[in-house]
């Protein structure tokens, strides 16, 4: 596989619309997001790649490298390349792309109980990088997790950080993982501070109780229960609006005999993919693909890896 900043260069050089190198970055991961143009790209892709030479001089000067994030990376703690090749079969066979070029640790740092790994971007430095949990450096499976769909997990939150859309950022990570349970309710936090309302109501009405029996408030408890049961109500409910939303696009573009449909949808807004959910019929549906391709660098991409007799239309 040729290094992505040998094709970003030449895709610099190039003055035509040069879709044959647009397709090879979208292969490695890396495509445009809404409204990003090629020079705004080719310079956040530079500043990614500016951000690992810089980090590998760090690290083979002083062995370790401190990151936007205040996280400490060690040079020994770098996950090697044949365990990031484990996600490649899932990231391929999902949404049409494998990354070899993101830089992974395994860190010792404690990042919580039950956390597995997590990715990290600073469009300031330009610092793309994702950590996972140091007992994945000898096994394959650590409690309910596959290293494998952990690691795919991350690189489809590092392939997907351009598009900038967070409604069903999760659902499509947790799209690589085995279980049936974790597709499913992958995507029911889809903010940092969902998990908090989610188990805060419990905690609410415990105050409430405790006011109550020690300082005799008086306060009634009943709108406190109610709470324990609407909150996680209103989470499933909008978990399953996105995934009814995602389907239905996913079942429109499958009638127009789109081979990897969920590959596009990975490369839409949630606002793009309501649209073609919306659509009306094949004819309604294929008359705004020809426009968006027609319209947009990311679309004439997408176009020309999936939707080929689409696309040729448009010319």
């Amino acid at each position: 596989m040729i290094r992505p900043e040998k094709i970003i260069a030449e895709l610099a050089a190039r003055q035509d619309e040069a879709l044959d190198l647009w397709a090879e970055l979208d292969e490695n991961g890396l495509f445009p997001g809404e409204n990003e143009d090629k020079t705004a790209f080719i310079n956040r892709c530079r500043s990614i790649f500016d951000f690992y030479r810089r980090m590998e001089c760090e690290l083979r000067e002083n062995g370790a490298a401190v990151s936007a994030f205040g996280l400490k990376l060690r040079r020994e703690a770098r996950i090697p390349e044949d365990i990031m090749c484990e996600a490649s079969a899932k990231t391929g066979k999902l949404y049409g792309f494998k990354i070899n070029w993101a830089k992974g640790f395994f860190v010792t740092e404690k990042m919580g109980l039950l956390w597995g790994g997590s990715s990290w971007y600073d469009p300031q430095s330009g610092e793309m990088v994702f950590i996972v949990r140091p007992a994945f450096k000898y096994r394959k499976k650590w409690f309910i997790y596959r290293r494998d769909e952990l690691l795919a997990h991350e690189l489809c939150h590092v392939a997907h950080t351009p598009v900038a859309d967070d409604k069903l950022e999760e659902f499509f990570a947790y799209q690589t993982s085995d279980s049936r349970f974790r597709r499913y309710l992958g995507n029911i936090f889809v903010r940092g501070m969902d998990a908090f309302i989610f188990i805060a109501p419990p905690f609410i009405l415990l105050a409430v109780q405790m006011m109550n029996i020690f300082a005799g408030t008086g306060i009634a408890e009943w709108p406190f229960w109610a709470l324990i049961g609407l909150v996680p109500a209103g989470f499933l409910i909008r978990n399953q609006r996105s995934r009814n939303l995602y389907f239905r696009a996913k079942t429109k573009l499958e009638q127009l005999k789109v081979k990897l449909p969920q590959a596009v949808l990975f490369r839409c807004t949630c606002r793009e993919i309501a649209a073609i959910s919306a659509a009306r019929s094949d004819g309604e549906l294929r008359a705004w693909l020809i426009e968006r391709i027609r319209s947009t660098q990311r679309f004439k991409i997408i176009g020309y890896r999936f939707l080929r007799e689409i696309a040729d239309e448009t010319e």
